[in-house]
């Protein structure tokens, strides 16, 4: 069975501090809600990346592109115990 993901990388580093206080709350949640990676099942690598499926990428480029935060995107596929990434950009 192959498992179509996507991990994205974004820099927040343009965002005045304010609105990356904003930001981080959309994308990870706050006061026990889940942010917009949470409610699409995905979960966070390391600061600044994080994975979900496939499936969910178009909504979550819809968040960054609102945000106008910059990204990079991973197109992943998992294959039993190997694994295929090919960048997308």
């Amino acid at each position: 069975m192959h498992k179509k993901e996507v991990i994205y990388v974004y820099n927040i580093s343009q965002l005045d501090n304010l609105t990356k206080v904003k930001f981080v709350q959309a994308l990870k949640g706050r006061n026990g809600h889940e942010g917009v990676v949470g409610e699409h099942r995905g979960r966070f690598l390391v600061p600044g990346c994080f994975i979900v499926l496939d499936s969910k990428s178009q909504d979550i480029e819809e968040f960054f592109n609102h945000w106008n935060v910059k990204f990079d995107k991973y197109s992943v596929e998992l294959l039993g115990e190997t694994h295929k990434i090919d960048y997308v950009g």
